[in-house]
């Protein structure tokens, strides 16, 4: 596994859904019912998922990091990307 899993409205239906990282798998969003909502390969190990409305739309965004140290932003209904950011200049 690459980190904890985070419990959070994903779907927008007032249940409480997980997103966990697993190695080599990539992220996946889980309903409580354990169906794969969706799930997103990225490259390298990954982080610990932070969740919350990032952008004000009323949704629940995911945001996880991989080894390679890009941070990603993805919209929590769907696991499309919003954002992706390198932070490698940083170092």
């Amino acid at each position: 596994m690459g980190g904890l899993p985070r419990l959070a409205g994903l779907g927008g239906n007032g249940q409480l859904d997980s997103s966990v990282a697993a190695e080599g798998l990539g992220l996946f969003a889980v309903r409580p019912d354990g169906s794969t909502m969706w799930q997103r390969h990225l490259p390298s190990g990954h982080s610990t998922p932070g969740v919350g409305d990032l952008d004000g739309d009323g949704h629940v965004d995911v945001v996880v990091a991989n080894d390679e140290g890009t941070v990603y932003a993805l919209d929590g209904r769907n696991g499309n990307t919003k954002w992706g950011v390198g932070t490698s200049q940083f170092t």
